[in-house]
């Protein structure tokens, strides 16, 4: 019977990385320089599996079903905004779960491949795997603003990035069955089902 290399596909963003309120109070910091009223409350839950962007995109949403209307250029200055507070309170550091870190360890010592699913940009990322010397325990990293050929343009970067990762493991001859994963929340749990065998963090 065939052996096949075992792979764990970890969330950065909410899983490694304690990212998601630095995310969520990036996305209120930028929305109030702009004269939009949003709650940490409501922004929070939008984190999950959404690039910045995203969620910006989404906060604007459920204003939009409130009533509250805000056009694409006030939207895009929230996320040009968003995206300056959030690297700047990452340079500030930020924490990894010493749980996951460890899992991440013994999962590459075992010589399980590792790959990294990040909401966030490479360049965010990047600095952090270094300072954190997991760098080499790394597979593969897929960030939210890696280009893929996998799944369609129109697809959200969480879809984007679960073809990508798919079509890399499956190149690398790792079968589905042979895939763990440690998602974010349940929703994000739910689309990485259709590619590993799920246990959502």
């Amino acid at each position: 019977m065939r052996e096949y290399m075992p792979a764990l596909i970890v969330a950065f963003d909410g899983v490694l990385a304690d990212t998601l309120d630095a995310r969520a109070n990036a996305i209120v910091k930028a929305c109030a320089e702009e004269q939009i009223d949003v709650q940490i409350s409501d922004v929070r839950p939008l984190m999950a599996g959404r690039s910045l962007d995203e969620a910006v995109q989404a906060v604007i949403a459920l204003r939009a079903e409130a009533g509250l209307q805000v056009d694409q250029t006030t939207a895009d200055l929230v996320a040009l905004r968003a995206q300056r507070h959030y690297a700047a309170q990452l340079a500030q550091g930020v924490a990894l779960d010493d749980t996951i870190r460890r899992e991440i360890v013994q999962a590459s010592a075992s010589g399980h491949r590792v790959a990294l699913r990040a909401d966030s940009l490479r360049r965010d990322v990047e600095p952090l795997l270094a300072l954190s010397d997991l760098e080499h325990h790394i597979t593969l990293l897929r960030c939210a603003d890696d280009r893929s050929t996998a799944g369609s343009s129109r697809d959200t970067t969480l879809s984007r990035s679960w073809h990508a990762i798919d079509a890399r493991l499956t190149a690398m001859q790792i079968p589905r069955s042979q895939r763990r994963v440690r998602e974010s929340s349940s929703q994000t749990a739910v689309l990485a089902s259709a590619f590993v065998d799920v246990d959502a963090s």
